[in-house]
């Protein structure tokens, strides 16, 4: 688990509350001032904050108290003087400050003592006649008041960071617990890539087990019974061509699916920590993205979410918490999408027959848009800078930001592209096309004010004839590492190749299986692989995943993915592309094209280790993947995938737990036994499903992070358990009856969630006791209290004096009863022998 480190800057944050201060400024009809006509000016200049320790950054704020208007866009030639503790003096500027006449700066004292601080507002006419001061007036020089700081050697403290939850959390967010942002990662598109299939996914905690937090019925699904062929077979998954979960996306927590079939298509939208579904629509076409944007302007400061569908140049913008229309485009222009910085949708295109690349920004069309509809009107920025894109159907192309040219002759098309970096190219073909002898790498400039430029146009020597050579998978390549990855079909060998410069930088020379051949160099998915950190991660349908070391391409480890039962028909390991890689672990998922029915049993869902290929968990049977029905993805740190076992989406994650404790409700006596017990339970949504609760009717218990794998299996795929299942740790504490701290010690449930611990109270009164699950991989933690009640100690008894032993008399009249009884028996005796004779 990696935990986001929280770097504050202070400067940039208080300039961002200063812009807020920002207000509509209305244009009054400009008159124009009489010659020699002056205004008296009053500059202000704050500091924040104040005080501060040396070396950290504050916020100059400076300016006039009189605002602009547009299109005068501020005041020039602002200059502040500050004067250091040793009296020397620097001046900051200058500067030109927004319509509200006020701006900012970030300055960093290295001095303790006191600084002082002044604003210079120089002589300068208005141009822009506003609130009472004609065009033309001129603005006096003048000088604001002192301001001093305090700057010591004891720092600041900037707001805590929030803790880390401790238990299961949910949707939404509260905004001040920033700390949390890498737990909540989107899944929203490949970016960077080509085929939108990018698998390196930041901000997620990486699921550390099996943990299965709900199931989401897609379609008619899993065994069909004996009406069919000795009951063996199950109903159909949608591969191939005909996937039941096609293009989903994690957009905020929320997961937006396509049901089948196509043509009476519905999109639903579940809650990814609750499996709620939220909603179930025909919105007339199918959802093929999702889009988070950050909008930063004048008075508006925030983020937008969307989910895009999209037929031809019209696209279609639908709120994923309700499935509402927002806004549409029109004349949407071709080319690679990716995503900007601000989460802008990007389109590069890039022609190399007519020698042309333009760049299409989504934000910018509405702004541009907005700017043309009020062409001529002052305030046409200020209502471009409002985000009301809500109910608006607009031309696309007016975010066409940049039209240019690109040197002629460059070989083929593009193969990846780095928004605002860089577009590569080849004449290369992916497995279905010819092998190409003569591959040429050629890559396109990106970056602002270099768009159109020529990198490089490099050829390159294959290093065996016949070779098929193309880009592998999702386009594997590192900035970072100056590096993009081709593969050799034949060989099953990687290449690095230098973004800079188009020269080979390394081959690797390690042995992967044979049928790699056979996907390594074909669609996305099946040939996936992946740059991350330092390495090259490879895998494919041979059923091994290896790593290379982005610098020399050098060999790190191995992982097989083995099928120990045989039951994969095409080797002896079985296809499992890498799904994605997030929080230094690789998710192995299988996958089919197109599964033989009876269905293969046991197909693998793995984690390994990013840094060793160690494997962190691997579960057998809980979900076999598609090719065309959706592979697997993650948002708020949860893994979705479609299973086509029973033709359901399985949510895999951390869930949530519950404890409880008992102590015997009468009492003990100080010095007596106390049995301290309750249970530890797995509370998931999915737990709540009717189907769990009719066969868990005390409820799901928790168990380890070892056992979890064949806990899954039998929870939600109803396969049997071995008597080997392991519970959950238990802390006891106590507070006795003087307050004192009292640890009782741990103890381990069983499989079926109970736990129990003999304690000895050692003295009299009432005892707090407090049971908990600290959290595992699979579960967050969960506490419970309770109290026992301790008496007296049960005082010690004397011995026990036996009665003295009396002897037994016999009376004359039971004498007599005696006799009498013997004399009977003795003529009932004879009488009946006689009667025999």
């Amino acid at each position: 688990m990696k935990h986001l480190e929280s770097k504050t800057k202070i400067s940039t944050i208080a300039i961002i509350l200063l812009l807020t201060l920002s207000a509509m400024i209305v244009a009054l009809p400009a008159v124009t001032a009489q010659p020699g006509t002056t205004w008296k000016t009053y500059p202000v200049c704050d500091v924040i904050p104040n005080a501060v320790g040396v070396n950290q950054p504050v916020l100059v704020a400076f300016g006039l108290t009189r605002q602009t208007a547009w299109p005068q866009a501020g005041w020039y030639d602002i200059t502040v003087t500050v004067t250091r503790p040793d009296g020397q003096t620097e001046t900051l500027g200058p500067f030109m400050t927004d319509t509200t006449g006020l701006s900012g700066t970030s300055y960093t004292p290295t001095q303790v003592g006191t600084y002082t601080f002044r604003t210079n507002f120089p002589q300068q006419e208005i141009e822009v006649g506003v609130a009472g001061v004609e065009t033309g007036t001129t603005m006096l020089a003048s000088q604001s008041d002192a301001i001093e700081l305090t700057v010591t050697n004891e720092p600041l403290q900037y707001f805590p960071a929030a803790q880390q939850p401790t238990g299961y959390w949910t949707r939404p967010i509260d905004a001040q617990n920033r700390e949390w942002s890498w737990l909540a990662g989107s899944y929203l598109d490949g970016s960077y890539i080509r085929g939108s299939f990018n698998r390196n996914i930041p901000w997620n905690d990486g699921p550390e087990t099996a943990h299965i937090l709900w199931e989401y019925v897609q379609d008619q699904g899993g065994l069909v019974g004996s009406t069919l062929k000795e009951g063996t077979y199950s109903f159909e998954s949608g591969d191939a061509y005909e996937g039941k979960w096609a293009n989903p996306t994690i957009v905020a927590g929320i997961l937006v699916g396509n049901a089948h079939p196509r043509g009476t298509q519905e999109t639903y939208a579940i809650d990814m920590r609750t499996g709620e579904e939220l909603w179930r629509k025909q919105l007339g076409d199918s959802i093929d993205f999702g889009q988070i944007m950050y909008w930063d302007t004048m008075n508006m400061h925030g983020a937008f979410a969307y989910i895009w569908s999209t037929q031809g140049s019209t696209w279609r913008a639908w709120d994923p918490l309700t499935g509402r229309n927002e806004y549409n485009m029109t004349n949407v222009p071709g080319g690679t999408r990716v995503v900007g910085p601000d989460g802008e949708i990007m389109r590069y295109n890039i022609n190399t027959n007519a020698g042309t690349i333009s760049i299409w920004n989504s934000t910018a069309a509405y702004y541009d848009w907005q700017l043309a509809l009020e062409e001529g009107d002052p305030q046409a920025a200020y209502h471009a800078g409002r985000w009301r894109a809500i109910g608006q159907e607009f031309d696309a192309s007016y975010g066409t930001q940049f039209e240019g040219t690109i040197p002629s002759g460059l070989d083929g098309s593009v193969e990846l592209v780095i928004p605002l970096y860089r577009a590569i190219g080849s004449n290369t073909n992916w497995a279905g096309g010819a092998p190409e002898q003569n591959p040429q790498f050629w890559a396109i400039d990106l970056r602002p004010g270099h768009e159109g430029q020529l990198v490089f146009n490099q050829p390159w020597t294959i290093p065996e004839q016949g070779l098929h050579v193309d880009f592998t998978g999702s386009s594997p390549h590192s900035v970072e590492y100056d590096v993009f990855v081709v593969t050799a079909k034949e060989t099953r060998k990687h290449y690095g190749i230098s973004m800079s410069t188009g020269q080979q930088l390394w081959a690797t020379d390690w042995f992967e299986p044979y049928f790699n051949a056979f996907a390594n160099t074909y669609m996305d998915p099946w040939g996936q692989a992946v740059c991350a950190d330092d390495k090259l991660l490879t895998a494919g349908f041979g059923g091994v995943v290896n790593a290379y070391s982005l610098v020399d391409g050098s060999h790190l480890w191995e992982y097989e993915i083995s099928d120990p039962y045989s039951e994969q028909l095409f080797g002896n390991n079985w296809p499992a592309p890498i799904g994605f890689v997030c929080d230094g672990k690789v998710y192995l998922f299988h996958m089919e094209h197109s599964v033989i029915n009876p269905m293969p049993r046991g197909a693998p869902t793995a984690c390994i280790d990013l840094n060793t290929g160690a494997e962190i968990w691997r579960v057998n049977g809980i979900r076999l993947g598609t090719r065309w029905g959706g592979q697997p993805i993650i948002g708020d740190s949860t893994i979705v995938g479609f299973d086509s076992y029973d033709n359901t989406i399985t949510a895999i994650g951390k869930g949530p737990s519950a404890t409880t404790v008992s102590t015997p409700g009468t009492g003990v006596a100080k010095g007596s036994k106390a049995l301290i017990s309750g249970t530890v339970m797995d509370i998931s949504p999915g737990t709540k499903d009717p189907k769990q609760m009719m066969r868990f009717p005390e409820g799901v218990p928790a168990v380890s992070d070892a056992s979890m794998s064949e806990w899954m299996l039998y929870v939600y795929k109803t396969e049997q358990p071995s008597m080997d299942i392991m519970g959950v740790t238990v802390h006891l504490e106590a507070y006795d009856p003087d307050g004192e701290y009292l640890y009782i010690g741990a103890t381990q449930t069983d499989m079926y969630g109970n736990y129990g611990h003999a304690f000895t109270p050692a003295k009299e009164g009432t005892y707090w006791i407090m049971a908990s699950f600290k959290e595992s991989g699979g579960y967050y933690g969960s506490t419970d209290t309770a109290y026992l009640a301790v008496g007296p100690a049960v005082s010690a008894s004397g011995p026990i004096i036996p009665e003295p032993h009396s002897e037994v008399l016999i009376t004359t009249e039971v004498a007599i009863i005696l006799v009498a009884a013997v004399a009977a028996i003795v003529i009932v005796a004879f009488l009946v022998m006689r009667k025999r004779k």
